[in-house]
């Protein structure tokens, strides 16, 4: 085990904004397994596992069929991508109560592979940095069972299909909670993270896990390349959305829904008649 004491530099966001990866922003390069620690800090800010994850068997299989929607970003980038676990209110979008992700009740398969790789990763999380899982794990026990991935601390997840995606921050996740990210990736050139602000590369090769906060660390996606027709990259993002501790219990979160719905159609109903 490799260990790297770095500085996390300060960076101006703007040079930074909507901007692509590339291996050329970073000298410093984790090929093999590593701990990082920053300015100091004698708790861990990234640990990267080259093999340390058992890949379920069929979960390739299921995801090569699985069905990606896209998502465009700020950047104009529509990177393919597949929610999974459960998803918080959203009254912008109109969904008035907590629920579970669509592919999580419409794909039970490729979900029960998902819970087992995620009960893993916990564990491995657990094992190798148990201060801030500790504090992972105090925050999200105010997130009721239903709305957790279940034997895990993660509430959520996303799939990322041969995504590219430049410099951001991870959004939405409660606050110091680290992201487990697993990489499954054949006949891929490039599509390693790029984290400039600690000028590092990493190359997350096919079964890998990189364990680290994505709300505190700028990263990216280097550009990715092609070798055969049958080639894909998927990263595998598990983490804890911070609005889930308002969930009520599943019934209750429906009848919250549709007294909200109901309400709106009375004000709706009274707008008509009043303007009529």
């Amino acid at each position: 085990m490799e260990i790297l004491r770095l500085t996390k530099n300060k960076i101006d966001l703007k040079q930074w904004d909507k901007q692509y990866a590339s291996p050329a922003h970073c000298t410093k390069v984790i090929e093999d397994d590593t701990i990082v620690y920053l300015n100091g800090s004698d708790v861990p800010a990234i640990i990267y596992l080259r093999d340390a994850v058992t890949i379920p068997a069929g979960l390739v299989t299921n995801l090569k069929v699985s069905k990606f929607g896209t998502q465009t970003r700020q950047s104009g980038i529509a990177p393919k991508n597949l929610t999974f676990g459960y998803t918080p209110r959203n009254p912008v979008y109109t969904r008035e109560n907590c629920q579970a992700t669509r592919m999580t009740n419409d794909s039970p398969e490729l979900m029960a592979r998902l819970a087992a790789l995620g009960t893993e990763l916990d564990a491995l999380y657990r094992e190798r940095n148990p201060v801030i899982y500790a504090k992972h794990s105090q925050q999200t026990s105010e997130v009721l069972s239903d709305w957790r991935i279940s034997g895990t601390v993660f509430t959520s997840g996303v799939v990322n299909k041969n995504s590219q995606l430049p410099y951001h921050y991870d959004r939405g996740n409660f606050k110091e909670a680290w992201s487990a990210m697993v990489t499954l990736r054949n006949g891929i050139n490039g599509g390693y993270l790029a984290c400039p602000e600690i000028d590092t590369l990493i190359k997350n090769t096919n079964g890998s896990l990189l364990l680290f906060d994505g709300q505190s660390l700028l990263h990216g996606v280097t550009p990715i390349g092609y070798s055969t027709a049958s080639a894909y990259r998927y990263t595998i993002v598990y983490y804890s959305l911070a609005k889930m501790w308002q969930c009520l219990a599943p019934l209750e979160e429906l009848k919250r829904a549709n007294k909200v719905r109901a309400g709106r159609e009375i004000r709706r109903a009274n707008e008509m008649r009043n303007n009529g």
